[in-house]
């Protein structure tokens, strides 16, 4: 009697395992990140390009994905990391995102890159990149040390990188996001300078002025990059080329999101992104 009842019940403990290799997997993006992407767009779309709030999405991503050991886990939302100095100036998005992992039931992680694809899409002629769903978040602190500096050499951050299986290319590429961010406590004095003349706009005016040493305000940082042996090529071929500076950029934006993930059953959420719409010249006046 109890040999029939372990069968029975290894009969049907069989049954569900086979079964669940069956039930089809969620593979179309949730409609949550749609509605998620129209109210983003409403708080980082200005007249002007990008607004200030979606710059600061931007930085998050990176301030989420590099200190260790989880990165890009959502810790910068979940562990206090805003209380850190190096993170002043993200409060507001930080508040944001926090506020629709809140309200629609997101991961933090997923929140955190997905507003940081849209920040980017948002700023006039900001590239698409691709976004997937599905990290796993983490409740553990991160190193503050790990976060990319302003004052940091080039030779610092090309090792950071590399650590992180991000290669000079990609660094030369990253820091291109400058071309829309302003900065606000390297020098207090000028509090809100951006770091190219075109600050709402996804350009290669950046790479161009600190070249030229014509921005309103530079990192040390970029301007090391900008000489680095390793880097510098790489940086002058971006000033003269804003379509190798995107094909550049998108890839190894796309790779920094997916630090620490593990690509398995992951959904494609590129389609929840914001379309620019297409902008028609005006019609010539015929004489």
């Amino acid at each position: 009697m109890h040999l029939n009842t372990a069968l029975a019940w290894s009969s049907i403990a069989a049954t569900v395992a086979y079964a669940s290799t069956l039930l089809p997997r969620q593979t179309t993006c949730p409609p949550v990140w749609s509605q998620i992407t129209q109210e983003l767009s409403g708080a980082f779309e200005g007249g002007k390009g990008c607004e200030q709030i979606a710059r600061a999405a931007i930085r998050a991503a990176f301030h989420d994905c590099f200190p260790g050991p989880g990165f890009c886990d959502g810790s910068l939302l979940t562990n206090n990391e805003i209380d850190w100095p190096v993170s002043r100036g993200m409060e507001d998005i930080v508040a944001l995102l926090q506020d629709k992992v809140a309200r629609y039931g997101v991961g933090n992680a997923d929140m955190i890159q997905f507003a940081a694809a849209h920040a980017i899409r948002s700023c006039t002629d900001g590239p698409q990149s691709r976004i997937k769903i599905g990290r796993t978040d983490s409740h553990t602190q991160g190193i503050q040390a790990d976060i990319p500096q302003a004052s940091f050499t080039a030779d610092t951050l090309l090792a950071s990188f590399a650590a992180r299986g991000l290669d000079h290319t990609d660094l030369t590429a990253l820091i291109g996001a400058h071309t829309c961010a302003n900065q606000f406590f390297e020098d207090e004095s000028q509090s809100g300078a951006s770091l190219d003349t075109t600050p709402g706009t996804w350009d290669i005016t950046f790479y161009q002025q600190v070249a030229e040493q014509s921005a309103p305000f530079t990192f040390q940082s970029d301007v090391s990059i900008s000489r680095h042996r390793d880097t510098a090529a790489i940086f002058g071929g971006f000033a003269g080329n804003v379509t190798l500076w995107e094909e550049k950029f998108v890839p190894a934006m796309e790779k920094m999101g997916m630090l620490g993930v593990t690509d398995v059953d992951m959904i494609d959420c590129t389609s929840a992104l914001p379309h620019q719409p297409v902008v028609t010249p005006p019609e010539e006046t015929q004489e």
